[in-house]
């Protein structure tokens, strides 16, 4: 008879411990689940940040950049104006490098609405991006009408 307990006793301690592996297992499993989830929402939160910190920088350089290209576009568009009522282009000046110049100012002023446009929809990162490209064709158009910071 006391065999028989004996028997019934490991039984239930092995019932019991099979059981409480897999109870561990699945407690494992909850807490890697968990930790991931975790992780997975730190990362949104820097990403959140970084985000932040970017728009913000753009911001500043919007700034910066919707004050200086309205004089430097505008300064184009006056050169632009005078040598087309012109008879005669300066010697610095090409026929070619003129129509290239008034093409530039159309993308240019094309590429200026757009900019201003995201900037006032609150997109600075896009504002900025299309600024800079109003800026470098600027620069090449000063070039060709052979003006100073070009």
């Amino acid at each position: 008879m006391r065999m028989k307990y004996l028997i019934a006793g490991v039984c239930a301690a092995s019932l019991f411990a099979v059981g409480a592996c897999g109870n561990k297992k699945e407690e494992e499993a909850r807490a890697a689940a968990a930790a991931a989830a975790a992780a997975t929402a730190q990362q949104e939160q820097a990403a959140a940040a970084a985000a932040q910190q970017a728009q913000a920088a753009a911001s500043a350089e919007w700034a910066t950049l919707s004050a200086d290209l309205p004089k430097m576009v505008s300064a184009i568009q006056s050169r632009v104006d005078i040598l087309s009522k012109s008879k005669k282009l300066p010697a610095n000046v090409s026929k070619e490098s003129f129509e290239s110049a008034k093409a530039g100012l159309d993308m240019i002023n094309s590429t200026w609405g757009e900019a201003t446009a995201a900037a006032a929809a609150g997109n600075s990162i896009d504002a900025v991006d299309k600024a800079r490209l109003v800026e470098q064709k600027g620069k090449e158009v000063l070039a060709l009408l052979g003006m100073p910071g070009g």
